[in-house]
């Protein structure tokens, strides 16, 4: 058997509710267990893709419209501009839809996005 250091970082984010964990675990890896360790890390990436999928839900359409702006890196004044409407309503969507996600900086959801683009290019893993 091989010995092996696994890291790993949760982070599930929830409106209101935030938590980090970070755990060390040394572990002795048997074929069985590549094999659960690889059937458990395939759902919690579909769990991880569901979740993603349930947050996306909570936004309007407009808001979804505005987060894919921010994703290709647009500003209030950028997105404002390319759909018609004023930097503050522009403003407004981009706190509404950060208050939706449960996210406090423009940057976590553009990475959000990012990914959720990135999934959409290259599909789920299995």
């Amino acid at each position: 058997m091989q010995s092996l250091c696994v890291s790993y970082v949760v982070r599930m984010t929830v409106p209101g509710l935030e938590r980090a964990y970070r755990q060390d675990v040394s572990v002795d890896l048997s074929i069985a267990d590549e094999e659960r360790l690889r059937k458990e890390a395939g759902q919690a990436r579909r769990d991880l893709l569901a979740l993603r999928q349930a947050l996306l839900e909570r936004l309007s359409p407009q808001e979804r419209r505005i987060l894919d702006h921010m994703a290709d890196g647009h500003t209030n004044r950028q997105i404002a501009q390319g759909l018609s409407l004023a930097e503050k309503t522009v403003s407004n969507y981009v706190s509404s839809l950060l208050a939706k996600l449960g996210m406090h900086r423009r940057s976590e959801a553009a990475a959000f996005a990012a990914r959720l683009d990135e999934q959409r290019s290259f599909g789920p893993r299995p």
